[in-house]
């Protein structure tokens, strides 16, 4: 057996004699070649990766005459199968370890680490409270268990344990890193800030810092900063899909999309099933318009996760707006089925249903909405104008009311009133005319739907000219696929208003 120090945090451990090209500290977690004297601390979360079994001790065997030696051996077999990612295996070493020498305080902090990159946190920080009863000053272990207490939402003790590790050894970068994370999680991010500042001014290679760091910036919206950190990210690790990700979601912020597609691309090169790129740049696609590349990443986010929500919402809104009602339908199915509890599904649902002109199953799914959020102002004027295509003008009436009642601000509600009292008495129409102006004013004049209905209250009124003039100011806001209709409404105005002149 060798003994080696770790250059992070002077631990010293056991390993084999050869070593192994390659071994990582039970104490702080840092890689090292042993061929060259850079460190390249654990970097993309050391305990990311899928959700894993409950992986606890094995049961007790026979007792084992105590062999610290032997321990040893078994300690070093699961270090080098926790560097490589097989955690699983890594375990049942050193539960071996273990039982050669209950005393090892090593084999429990490396166990834990392998049981927190597995997700069974309780049985981790049950191993890194046992190394700490044996061993009360190891530093290592209180970092592991600040980890381990960050991934389970317990941040006020991850940053405990975190600042009793750097108190222990201030040269521990990683307890910095991790404090930071804790304390970012908690939103004080002035706190984190500091923490992600002194880990790298302790170990500049450490690739997760500039990833957190850059995260703190993006939260304070200091995007450009924001992205040197992430570009100094990918200079240190181009090979790893997160510094283009996180890159491409701050070029996404600020609206540089080509920029964003680009990084969100090169992180899917690097991995094919990153579903937040593949919906994020799905997200960006159908910012810019290009709705069969939107729908294509969010196709590809549910083949990696059936259950992604949003990617259900954001491909339905698309096959909605585009009039293919039949798939909205089943998409925003599939989000009820997956989450009974989310009202903007059974809504989007209904407004698919009236699109088909089955308004009765809309009216249920609105009813459905309002029941599990009574204060859902667009549920009620979408139920409203339901009623209305069912002839029930009393109902639609109220909710129509309900709708502005509850959202005073929102253009949407006047035009549905103004929806509503065309076509009726000349009272009604003059009362269409105020509310489509009041819409119009809402949505700052640059709403087509809301001009178009506004130039439909002036053509009730027959003042032709103001219908054609508020009629071409909606053909010039309105988005592709809608000037058709406007165009068709422009003109049939203005074949009405010279009509009259004639």
């Amino acid at each position: 057996m060798l003994s080696l120090q770790c250059p992070q945090c002077r631990a010293t451990f056991a390993t084999t004699d050869p070593p192994p090209l390659q071994v990582v500290c039970p104490s702080c977690g840092t890689t090292s070649r042993l061929d060259t004297p850079q460190v390249a601390a654990l970097v993309d979360g050391a305990f990311a990766g899928a959700a894993g079994p409950d992986i606890r001790p094995a049961a007790a065997s026979a007792p084992v005459p105590r062999d610290p030696e032997r321990s040893a051996s078994l300690v070093s077999r699961g270090v080098a199968l926790t560097s490589a990612g097989h955690y699983e295996p890594a375990v049942s070493e050193f539960t071996e370890a273990v039982r050669y020498d209950p005393s090892n305080a090593i084999a429990y902090n490396n166990r834990g680490y392998a049981q927190a990159a597995l997700r069974a946190h309780d049985a981790a920080i049950a191993d890194f409270n046992e190394a700490l009863r044996l061993q009360p000053r190891f530093a290592g272990a209180l970092n592991n268990r600040a980890l381990a207490h960050t991934a389970q939402g317990a941040y006020e003790d991850a940053v405990r344990d975190a600042t009793a590790a750097v108190r222990l050894d201030p040269t521990l970068a990683l307890a910095y890193l991790n404090r930071g994370l804790a304390h970012a999680a908690l939103k004080q991010l002035d706190r984190a800030l500091v923490d992600f500042n002194q880990a790298l001014a302790l170990d500049a290679k450490l690739v997760n810092a500039y990833h957190n760091r850059g995260f703190v910036h993006t939260a304070r919206g200091d995007y450009e900063v924001a992205l040197h950190n992430y570009n100094e990210a990918i200079r240190l690790r181009p090979e790893s899909a997160f510094g283009y990700y996180n890159r491409g979601f701050v070029q996404m912020l600020h609206g540089a999309y080509d920029d964003a597609v680009q990084d969100f691309g090169a992180a899917l090169e690097r991995r094919p099933s990153f579903v937040d790129a593949c919906y994020n740049r799905g997200d960006v696609h159908r910012a810019r318009q290009e709705f069969d590349h939107a729908v294509a990443d969010y196709t590809a986010a549910l083949q990696h996760d059936a259950r992604f929500l949003l990617a259900y919402y954001n491909r339905g809104e698309i096959f909605y707006e585009r009039g293919d009602y039949d798939a909205a339908v089943a998409d925003f199915s599939a989000m009820i089925r997956l989450d009974p509890s989310m009202p903007a599904a059974y809504n989007h649902r209904g407004l698919a249903y009236a699109a088909k002109g089955q308004h009765e199953q809309a009216v249920a799914d609105y009813n459905e909405a309002l029941r599990r959020n009574p204060a859902y102002a667009a549920a009620y004027r979408n139920r409203g104008a339901a009623y209305a295509a069912l002839g029930d003008e009393e109902r639609a009436m109220v909710d129509h009311i309900e709708a502005v009642r509850r959202a005073p601000k929102v253009a949407a509600g006047f035009e549905g009133f103004a929806k509503l009292w065309s076509g009726a008495d000349a009272e009604s129409k003059q009362m269409a005319l105020e509310a489509a102006l009041r819409a119009c004013e809402l949505s700052g004049w640059e709403e087509s739907s809301c001009l178009s209905t506004l130039s439909h209250a002036y053509a009730e009124l027959g003042a032709w000219n103001d219908a054609v003039q508020w009629a071409e100011q909606a053909l010039a806001f309105a988005p592709d696929r809608e000037k058709p209709a406007r165009q068709a409404e422009v003109d049939d105005y203005r074949g009405r208003a010279n009509s009259e002149d004639a």
